[in-house]
């Protein structure tokens, strides 16, 4: 047998809490994804492939590991979640299965508005463009804004290992755009970087001064 112990919308997401008793008593938990989030999740989520999700760092949250994917069953929507039935009883309370979901939340929604951000302005700066001059490596600086996104969110968390990741890997993707659509040489790239460092620390010996 089963209870929803807590359905509640945090951060724009709905998220929902089972108690479970038979034959032991353990937790479920869900959070809910949205049709505008990346399509590769809704694709995966289809599927039922929480293996990847449980791979993503927007999930990182989820400290007992993503292993559902799927409608519940509930009209249209599609979730994503996690059991504790593999746990000592007790080991997960309802608490903590609500806070993780919470803090799950919190992050998707951070990333969400980043990502809405950059868009926004992308899009802003390249209205006039015609469409034979736009990026053919579209995909690239998709992904970048991505990983500048969860940056953004990881960030908000206090997560500095994990900013330092995401950034180092747009400035890869970055780069890969650079070389193969704006046909930047990386001689160039690196001289840029080298000056923007040394013009970074003569901004810091004149505060000094």
């Amino acid at each position: 047998m089963k209870n929803v112990v807590y359905n509640e919308v945090v951060y724009d997401r709905r998220i929902m809490v089972q108690k479970h008793d038979n034959p032991f008593e353990y937790y479920t938990g869900y959070i809910q994804l949205h049709f505008t989030d990346p399509r590769t999740w809704l694709d995966k989520v289809r599927t039922g492939d929480y293996d990847y999700f449980d791979e993503l760092d927007e999930f990182s949250e989820i400290d007992v590991g993503i292993n559902y994917a799927g409608n519940l069953g509930i009209d249209s929507e599609l979730w994503v979640g996690f059991d504790t039935a593999s746990f000592p009883i007790g080991e997960y309370t309802e608490e903590d299965c609500v806070d993780m979901l919470e803090r799950t939340a919190r992050l998707l929604f951070i990333r969400t508005n980043a990502v809405s951000d950059a868009m926004a302005e992308h899009l802003a700066k390249d209205q006039d463009a015609k469409t034979d001059e736009r990026t053919k490596h579209v995909g690239l600086l998709l992904e970048t804004l991505n990983d500048l996104a969860n940056a953004s969110a990881f960030n908000e968390l206090g997560k500095k290992n994990k900013v330092r990741e995401k950034i180092d890997s747009a400035g890869k993707k970055l780069t890969l755009f650079l070389t193969k659509d704006m046909n930047v040489s990386l001689s160039d790239i690196a001289l840029f970087t080298i000056l923007k460092t040394v013009l970074s620390e003569d901004d810091e010996d004149q505060e000094n001064e």
